[in-house]
């Protein structure tokens, strides 16, 4: 849950202090699916059933669950936010009275279109609405109008999940039958049991478990084929998911209509709301959503500092690096195949060389130890033109083999060395140790690769890493020095690098003076800037490309761009003045 710093009132101006979520919301992400795998977008929606559990264990319910209210960090990690019109489970404060209804309409329950008392399995229909579009990609009600939209909430079933994706396995089918049960008696009782049955769907085992929240899960084996849906790009822009209603009066009236054709009992009128101060507001929001369970009393001059819920391990958004090729592919990247070393040529433990703990930096707690588990043996060889490494390099023994679930972080030294991922090279070190620009490496479970690191005037240092979902480690930081000798394979680009100027999952639009610039990408010429002015580039990854903008008449000017599902951009907007 998104963390409330301080509340309080300033000169009669009230504020609420909240911490920045850098990655966009996950409706962002849905309008364009080709950015996040099936199993991580049901996992973002197992983390906000776990964040809805801590907060209905707290007495606290959303109200208005939906993907535009749930923010993504630059790992992919799930927080749920704007508790604005949240209600507290007992006591008598509250927004509105009961009968009044509050939220998005795509998104309500039966019962709150219908102005009854609400519970926790409110919050609990809506994320199966949110559940149902991640996995589908459309809302399970697709009405044109208010009125439609309301009589297909109440009476009518949603098309089944498994038609409109014939890849979908089977276990999601019950779950989405169960969250948008008419009855909230048919209904999950509790976020908790949601989760755990996402989780169990996922293949998932939790490490760790705090109240309410998991903190470190380790996601599924093997791959997964995403829909051939043609996306909506991702953009920056506002979301356009439907208003927040905060006065039911429209609602109430589609509904009694709804209810009067279907001769169901007619919903009670919506009386009029409860007088209360913004201070009240302000409170609700700023305790729910920090998980706390008490009111801000504001108004008697007193403040209380939210509890903090615990943050969820990273799980980010598949990708690593397929060939370039023009036009770029689209933002989700397939996996390469490996390149590592025979196992028969990887010794029964793999240490690394003895002169590594004189060099190597102070190891943090975290700091990855190779494993004895021996690589798998290489993939047929390519030439070196098209890996960038000649077939006798790519037979060597690793220096390192390492094993985790999913991160890795780079700290070797020097923080210049070239590094290269299955033979392509994808940019610095300092690139990748997750500060100053930097992102991590983001793999799945159930691969093999081999990364290199090359710098003049040093020895290539080869690390093999095992991708498995039963790792011990789910980030790793590979601390490791570059000793001195010749290399054995290409150096990659010549000179000091600077950290990247840009950074993005994918999508990038060109917003450059002269519009008619031309852009280069890694060498490629592409076409002018104008040509991406609207439309986004989409840049493989996980890679570092070096782009170039010219102009006759002006100085061209070269930018380094970042690619990587952990990078917690949605998109790069690349704003460039180009000098006469």
């Amino acid at each position: 849950i998104v963390t409330v710093f301080d509340v309080g009132e300033d000169g009669g101006t009230l504020f609420l202090a909240m911490e920045y979520v850098q990655g966009g919301s996950f409706s962002q992400r849905l309008a364009d699916p080709d950015s996040l795998p099936l199993h991580e977008r049901v996992r973002i929606a197992a983390e906000v059933a776990e964040a809805l559990a801590h907060a209905h264990d707290r007495g606290v319910l959303h109200r208005d669950v939906k993907p535009a209210n749930v923010l993504l960090t630059p790992h992919l990690e799930a927080k749920v936010t704007d508790f604005g019109i949240g209600k507290l489970l007992s006591g008598d404060t509250d927004l509105t009275s009961t009968g009044q209804m509050v939220g998005s309409p795509a998104y309500m329950s039966p019962e709150q279109i219908k102005g009854d008392k609400l519970d926790a399995r409110t919050d609990i229909f809506s994320l199966g609405v949110v559940l149902y579009q991640a996995i589908t990609l459309r809302k399970p009600f697709p009405a044109d109008t208010l009125t439609t939209l309301v009589y297909q909430i109440l009476h009518e079933e949603p098309p089944d999940p498994a038609s409109l994706r014939q890849d979908l396995p089977e276990e999601y089918g019950p779950i989405l039958h169960k969250c948008l049960a008419k009855k909230r008696e048919e209904r999950y009782q509790n976020a908790a049991e949601l989760a755990a049955d996402l989780r169990h769907a996922l293949g998932d085992t939790p490490m760790s478990r705090t109240t309410g929240l998991t903190a470190t899960w380790m996601p599924p084996a093997g791959d997964e084929t995403v829909t051939s849906e043609t996306p909506t790009q991702a953009s920056g822009a506002v979301d356009g998911e439907s208003p927040t209603i905060t006065a039911g009066r429209r609602m109430g009236e589609e509904a009694a209509k709804a209810e009067k054709a279907a001769a169901v009992p007619p919903a009670k009128g919506a009386p009029k709301k409860k007088s209360g101060t913004p201070v009240g507001l302000v409170a609700i929001g700023a305790v729910v959503l920090a998980g706390v369970v008490a009111l801000v009393a504001l108004r008697n001059g007193g403040t209380k500092t939210p509890e903090t819920a615990p943050e969820a391990a990273p799980t980010p958004a598949a990708g690593t690096a397929p060939e370039t090729a023009a036009p770029p592919p689209p933002a989700t990247l397939t996996e390469p195949a490996p390149t590592v070393a025979p196992a028969s040529a990887v010794p029964a433990t793999v240490e690394p060389p003895t002169t590594h703990a004189k060099k190597a930096p102070k190891q943090k707690a975290g700091k990855a130890v190779p494993t004895s588990e021996p690589a798998p043996t290489a993939p047929p060889k390519k030439s070196a033109a098209a890996v960038g490494a000649p077939s006798a390099q790519a037979a060597r023994t690793a220096d390192a083999t390492y094993k985790v679930r999913r991160l890795v972080k780079l700290n070797v030294s020097p923080i210049q060395a070239r590094v290269f991922l299955d033979g392509k090279y994808i940019g610095i070190c300092d690139d990748w140790d997750d500060s100053g620009g930097g992102a991590l490496l983001y793999f799945r479970g159930g691969t093999n690769h081999r990364i290199r690191f090359a710098y003049p005037g040093y020895r290539d240092l080869l690390v093999d890493l095992v991708i498995r979902p039963d790792a011990a480690d789910d980030k790793i930081d590979i601390a490791l020095p570059l000793q001195a000798g010749k290399g054995d394979g290409p150096p990659g680009p010549a000179g000091d690098l600077k950290r990247p100027d840009y950074r993005t999952i994918g999508p990038a639009v060109f917003r450059v003076e002269p519009p008619d610039a031309s852009v280069t990408v890694d060498g490629k010429l592409l076409g002018p800037a104008s040509k991406w002015e609207s439309e986004p580039l989409n840049l493989d990854g996980p890679a570092v490309h070096e782009v170039v903008l010219s102009a006759p008449g002006h100085e061209p000017v070269s930018v380094r761009v970042l690619v990587a599902q952990t990078s917690g951009e949605a998109r790069a907007t690349i704003r460039e003045k180009l000098k006469k």
